[in-house]
Parts: C-alpha cells; structure tokens; sequence
C-alpha cells in the first residue's frame, strides 16, 4: 500500500514509443515532469511489454522509489484494453489512474479515473474519420469515457467547450491545462549545427515550414494551392513534416506531385525531436493551416525556436497563438497564401513575430502543466 500522505498515480505509458505522436509526447513531458516535480508521490508507468522505447529513458531521472515500470501485454489502442485494466491493477496499490488519450480510458476502474481530451475532432467533423463506419462506436465510447472520468483535462478552453457540447458533461469537472515546451525547443545559433541538419534533410537556403502527420483536418490541400499561387513570386521552398496518414486529403496529393516537380516542396516522412528545433530556427515562417486543433503544439514549439508563426484563426489556435501569429481563414485559400505571402515578403514583418513568439512560448512550461496536473489529482 502506498506510504500515507503519498499519492500513487497510475498513467497508461503506452502511448510513448520511438516514433511517438501528439499524445505520445504529452504523456512524456508528463511523465517526466512528474518525476522531476517536488511533493509526495509516486507514479506507476504503465507500458507496452513488447514495444519499449528505446529513445526515451522512462526511469532516466526519476528519484528512487518515485517510478515504478510496469509492462503489461497489451498493446496501445487495443480493445481489450478498456476491460482489462482492473485486473492488472488488483495487485497495484494506485489511488488514482490517469488516461492520456480519453478514448481508450479504462473501465471498471477501483479507483477514480482522471482523463485527457485533447480534442474533440471526429465529433465535430465525423467525415475526418478515416473509418467512417466505426464513427457510431467512437462517438459512444468517447462519451462514456467522459462521463466515468471523475475529472476530465482539456488542452484548451476550445476543447473544453466542444466536450460540454459534444458529450454533456459538467464543465466544473473539466480543468483546463495548456500544454508545455520543452526546454530544448529553442533558437539554435551554432551554424556547424544548422549546416549539419541543412545538410542531412537537404534543407534550403530559404523555406517555410509545415508540421503534422497529413490528415484531412491539417488541410494539407488549401496549403499546397496557396503556395502554388504564390510560389513565383517568392525565392522559398515548403518544407512538410508529416508521414501520409489512412484519411489523407487525397487532392493533396496531387498538389505535392506538381510542386515537388518544380523542386520547391521537399517530403520528410519523420525527424526526431532533437533535430526539430533546428528545423523551426532556420525557418522564414512556419504555418499550421488546420481546419481545428485540441492545442496545436508545434505552434508553441516554433516560437520558441524564433521562428514567425501563421496559423489558422480557428478552434484552440487564436487561443494558443495569442497576437504572436498572423492568423488567416483556413478555409479560404486567397486567405491563406496573402498570409504567407505577408510574412515571407517582410524581414521586419518576420523580425516582430519572432520577438512576440519567443515571449508568448515562455507562458507554456511543462513545469506550469505538471503542477496543474498535479492539482486535479490531489482534487
């Protein structure tokens, strides 16, 4: 049993593994900033017995007795994951679980459940669904999950609001806790490192750059017509980070084709996380054209590497970005190319965003989100 006055917290780790997505980083900032966090607690990491990380170290940092490893045999998104958890957890003294990513939140738990939404995207655009059948089953089992969640974190005051909307819970249960950037997003000066990362993603001398696996809401499409309509008039390349996901938006693809023929997109499928500050420093703008985001965390990352940031005016991302971006209609992709075009034809334009970028990052810390956490917890 746990020690009194300490708290045992059980997080499903599952979600972080070497190629880790959004909720993958969230749980690890998370769980890092757990262990590094002063107070009495413990905390219990669940993982994948078959697919442990190997880049990052879950108990690199953690003070004795703070972290506990523990590999279960089943795999992240699982179905059988939702029931099997009370029987994992009889001989685990936890007082609480935390459930990174709400969909796949445990049920039956013994002790009470707190869980994350990080957005609400299939419920507001069900087409973006990349099964399209299996909409009905999400909607019910995102619903449940909720409702059985005795506190609910959102990312955002837009996602909180699409959770009241789309599921009917209570408000006074959702807390929400902007996410961190971690400490290594930063500018990087040291040109022996910038050549190298130039050198090894053949990166030009001038680039925008665009973040995020390719799914429909990323609105890859209207990106790659605006820089077309622009391309021209402008010496830059688009620089896409994002693997091509199941529910792509097919006519993006197309798009791509023609302008890589014309050597002014260049695809990267992946890149680790310690080359992405160098990535967003040596960037003229980077833009994140979503339809909606639950946070939009690459647009805190870029500013604060110093890169001009333009990004949609809707969902989390006005919240986000503050008046350190320039925000344009993503649905209007006139809109969206006199953006880019604005902040690629201005070196003073560029010079002012990349200031109000660096104070604006300095409000998100994984430090501030991990207290917070810690805080609905304890409640």
């Amino acid at each position: 049993m746990p020690d009194h006055g300490t708290l045992a917290i059980g997080i499903d780790c599952r979600y972080i593994h070497d190629r880790y997505d959004g909720i993958g980083r969230y749980t690890a900032h998370l769980l890092a900033g757990l262990c590094s966090a002063a107070g009495e607690h413990r905390i219990v990491a669940f993982v994948d017995a078959a697919h442990s990380p190997r880049g990052f170290p879950l108990d690199g940092n953690a003070p004795p007795g703070k972290l506990q490893i523990r590999p279960i045999g089943i795999p992240v998104y699982h179905p059988r994951g939702i029931w099997a958890w009370p029987a994992i957890l009889r001989d685990c003294a936890i007082d609480i679980f935390h459930a990174p990513y709400h969909v796949w939140a445990p049920a039956l738990l013994q002790c009470p459940l707190v869980s994350t939404v990080h957005d609400m995207i299939f419920d507001r655009y069900p087409r973006y669904m990349p099964q399209g059948y299996q909409w009905p089953v999400y909607k019910m089992v995102s619903a449940l999950a909720v409702r059985r969640s005795r506190r609910v974190i959102a990312d955002s005051q837009a996602t909180k609001r699409d959770i009241v909307r789309f599921t009917r819970a209570d408000a006074r249960k959702i807390a929400v806790i902007p996410l961190g950037v971690d400490a290594h997003f930063r500018p990087v000066l040291d040109e022996r490192r910038r050549q190298e990362v130039r050198e090894q993603y053949g990166l030009p001398a001038a680039y925008m750059l665009a973040l995020g696996a390719r799914r429909p809401h990323k609105n890859t499409r209207r990106l790659m017509a605006g820089f077309a309509s622009i391309a021209g008039d402008l010496p830059h390349a688009l620089v896409v980070v994002g693997a091509i996901s199941a529910g792509s938006d097919a006519p993006a693809h197309g798009a791509l084709a023609a302008l890589k023929g014309q050597r002014r997109v260049i695809e990267l499928d992946y890149v680790p996380e310690a080359d992405l500050p160098a990535l967003y420093s040596m960037a003229d703008l980077f833009v994140q054209p979503s339809i909606i985001e639950g946070f939009g965390l690459p647009v805190i990352e870029a500013m604060a590497c110093g890169c001009p940031v333009a990004c949609s005016n809707t969902s989390s991302l006005p919240e986000v970005a503050g008046d350190a971006a320039l925000l344009f209609d993503p649905f209007s992709t006139r809109d969206l190319a006199a953006a880019l075009r604005r902040v690629l034809s201005s070196v003073d334009l560029r010079r002012e965003l990349s200031l109000r970028g660096l104070r604006r990052a300095g409000m998100f810390t994984w430090e501030r989100a991990t207290a917070e956490t810690l805080s609905v917890y304890r409640s």
